[in-house]
């Protein structure tokens, strides 16, 4: 986790003088209520959102709605005038085990409510495999997705953890987003460049 959240501090850039949260809405099939928070640093440069019940399941009798759980969150932000911010990177925490031939993936997607680009990231993980993992996506420096100069922005996020490959039959297989911690920590790095 020390080092997951060491490279994340790489993607540091000039801040705003200030910057808070203002709400948090979020449901979904892997979120029920109570389930997901968010907060954002000291220093501005980064926000985290807790999951403790994204998981889903292959294999063992399970169904069909066990092999694919999401949520969906808004994250409103309030912060100095003059300002806008895009997302330099995402780290993902979580555990999973994978038997032999079974694809399981977790995938992230963003965007800033009223705009129109999305930023989309993705990880495979081919069994056998299992343990924790943690994942750090850098945004390509030409690729950036910025919010509106408004001092009211809503980013959208959604996460889903599924397996490409279900079946009810064979052993049990699973991702989740708790670890030996008992939740996840997703992270978001900021960009800010004034408007």
């Amino acid at each position: 986790m020390a080092l997951y959240l060491a490279t994340l501090a790489l993607y540091v850039s000039a801040q705003p003088s200030f910057a808070n949260i203002k709400q948090i809405i979020y449901g979904g099939t892997g979120c029920p209520i109570g389930s997901a928070s968010a907060l954002i640093t000291p220093d501005r440069s980064a926000f985290h959102v807790e999951f403790t019940e994204l998981t889903a399941l292959s294999g063992n009798n399970t169904v069909i709605t066990d092999s694919r759980k999401n949520c969906q969150i808004s994250v409103e932000f309030e912060y100095e005038k003059g300002w806008q911010f895009s997302l330099a990177a995402v780290g993902f925490t979580g555990s999973l085990h994978v038997q032999p031939n079974v694809t399981a993936v977790e995938k992230t997607s963003y965007y800033f409510q009223g705009e129109s680009d999305t930023a989309n990231f993705q990880t495979v993980f081919n069994g056998p495999t299992s343990g924790d993992f943690n994942i750090v996506d850098v945004v390509p420096l030409d690729q950036p997705v910025w919010s509106g100069c408004t001092n009211d922005v809503a980013l959208e996020i959604n996460t889903q953890v599924r397996f490409s490959n279900w079946s009810p039959s064979g052993p049990v297989s699973f991702i989740t987003t708790s670890s030996e911690t008992g939740f996840a920590l997703q992270s978001y790095q900021f960009n800010w460049k004034k408007c």
